[in-house]
């Protein structure tokens, strides 16, 4: 009976139970040494560390271990240095991913990440792609089955949170970032049954995945930005500029671009109803999954102009609001950068800029039409897209 005994099977499932325990620990070690090296090695002044100790006590990780891992941390013991890095990319079906890893080596762990992305259908984007689609929060995660959800409510709410919902057998209770720890610990004295409590990145929205990009493991799949047009409007009181890309075999393909014109003598609100007419109609028409446009920004020496564009800029969110489209507000010196590498880039430099990564023939005239594709672009890199 070699191999049936119950010694045998203890051994086995101890060994698993072992592993699992070791991996277990070595993760949470790591994040105490990293948080201890960000942050200090003191609990009360460190809340990453604090969650940390936290989840380490929760495990029965031994005091001596924990220890030293701060000690490891704030360089009171030698020890592998290691460095938070943020990955970010779309999978299949367009879902944004935002990957939180700690390494040793930063140079073994990028291809990695970008592989895992290609394995599965998805596309690994650059710094920012997708970033703008989180909100940092605090979750803390209490089980379903031994409270009632009024109950909790109104513990909840005394405590400080700010929203809560049931996610199939447990509740997430949501707060800001710097207010976790105190609503945890309000929510632990009044004898809620916490499961978890994380600060964490938490997606403005959610999208429904279906058909063959459910596939944990597609075939062939079209790459993340497929499909995708991006609308840049350069806004503008005389002249609007706009222009639609989608990705090409270079950085991008120019679907189409042009200026929405008005003239000086109208009287402002009819050069507003022409600039929202003619965005609604290149909505209607191109459909665009994303709408780009720069942020507004005061101009000190000049606070009328400013407060102009802001007409401008209303109208052109209402349009793209009515046809559900997503917008994106960039940084002028965002977009500069990302086209000639200068955040103080002339106009001048941004359309030969322009020029070039999108392969045309002749520079794009008027520089409203430039900065309008420069901010099509921008979008699209911004979603997984690439500048080459």
């Amino acid at each position: 009976m070699s191999g049936h005994s119950r010694w045998s099977q203890i051994k086995r499932k101890k060994g698993k139970a072992d592993v699992q325990r070791g991996k277990l620990f070595s993760k949470i070690l790591r994040e105490i040494t990293v948080a201890a090296k960000a942050g200090g090695g003191d609990p009360k002044g460190n809340m990453r560390l604090k969650a940390a100790i936290e989840s380490a006590k929760e495990v029965n990780m031994p005091q001596d271990n924990i220890k030293r891992a701060i000690q490891k941390g704030t360089g009171e013991l030698p020890g592998e240095s290691y460095e938070e890095i943020t990955y970010e990319g779309y999978a299949p079906g367009g879902v944004a991913v935002m990957v939180q890893v700690l390494t040793d080596n930063r140079n073994r762990t990028a291809p990695e990440i970008r592989h895992t992305f290609e394995k599965g259908g998805g596309n690994m984007g650059s710094s920012g792609a997708v970033a703008w689609m989180f909100d940092r929060r605090g979750i803390v995660t209490v089980d379903a089955e031994k409270i009632g959800e009024d109950d909790l409510m109104a513990k909840a709410l005394d405590a400080g949170a700010t929203d809560m919902r049931r996610a199939e057998k447990v509740y997430e209770i949501t707060t800001g970032p710097a207010e976790m720890d105190t609503v945890r610990d309000a929510l632990q004295k009044a004898g809620v049954p916490i499961l978890e409590a994380q600060v964490t990145y938490v997606p403005q929205s959610t999208v429904r995945v279906e058909g063959p990009t459910r596939s944990s493991r597609p075939s062939r799949l079209p790459s993340a930005t497929s499909g995708l047009r991006v609308l840049g409007v350069d806004p503008g009181l005389v002249g609007t500029g706009w222009g639609v890309v989608t990705p090409g075999r270079g950085a991008a393909d120019v679907v189409a671009a042009g200026v929405i014109s008005t003239t000086a003598d109208c009287p402002l609100e009819a050069r507003v109803q022409t600039i929202y007419d003619g965005v609604a109609d290149v909505l209607a028409k191109h459909e665009p999954s994303l709408l780009v446009l720069e942020d507004l920004y005061t101009e000190y020496k000049f606070p009328r102009t400013a407060l102009l564009m802001a007409h401008a800029r209303g109208v052109i969110c209402l349009a793209a609001r009515q046809h559900e489209v997503a917008v994106l507000a960039l940084a002028p010196a965002e977009v500069k950068r990302a086209i000639v590498a200068n955040g103080a880039a002339s106009k001048a430099q941004m359309q030969v800029g322009v020029q070039r990564l999108l392969g045309l023939a002749v520079m794009p005239r008027p520089s409203h039409v430039a900065d309008a594709l420069a901010l099509a672009l921008t979008g699209l890199s911004r979603r997984g897209g690439r500048l080459a």
